[in-house]
């Protein structure tokens, strides 16, 4: 499990005189983690969702729609960031016989981790979602006219996806 490979990893750095690896490889791993599952999820999620037209049609608020949206994205990142995060904390900490800041501060990077990471993958998403559309449009035009066999033709389109 996580923690057991966090603690491990903490004995081996303390005994180096690098214990504060762990904590600057679980934010790493951590971050790394919620940006792909971010980037993967946002654009579907928030802006390209099956339910969107049928949650239009009824009489909510589309705030609360976009709203109820990026908060099921926070949950899922900040369940990703805190399975990594919190054993790597939770370790240092008692190795290193930090205080109650330390552990108070591990908490506010808990909270506010995620939501810059949605944040910006968000808007990643977004603006990078109209300029893959163009290229695979483009790529379709392509092989259209070199008249390219139907399967390859779908291959390639796979193979951009």
């Amino acid at each position: 499990s996580v923690s057991t490979l966090m603690l491990s990893m903490g004995v081996i750095s303390k005994e180096v005189n690098q214990l504060d690896f762990i904590l600057v490889f679980g934010y790493t791993i951590a971050s790394f983690m919620t940006f792909t599952v971010t980037i993967s999820k946002a654009n579907s999620l928030l802006f390209e969702g099956k339910d969107f037209e049928l949650l239009m049609s009824m009489p909510i608020n589309t705030k609360t729609i976009v709203l109820s949206k990026l908060i099921s994205l926070l949950l899922i990142n900040y369940l990703s960031f805190g399975l990594i995060l919190v054993p790597c904390i939770v370790v240092y900490g008692i190795l290193s016989q930090a205080g109650i800041i330390f552990f108070i501060l591990g908490l506010v990077t808990l909270i506010t981790g995620p939501l810059l990471i949605v944040s910006i993958c968000s808007l990643i998403s977004y603006l990078f979602t109209p300029i893959i559309v163009v290229l695979l449009i483009v790529l379709d035009q392509i092989t259209k006219y070199l008249a390219v066999t139907e399967f390859i033709h779908v291959i390639t389109l796979l193979w951009i996806c």
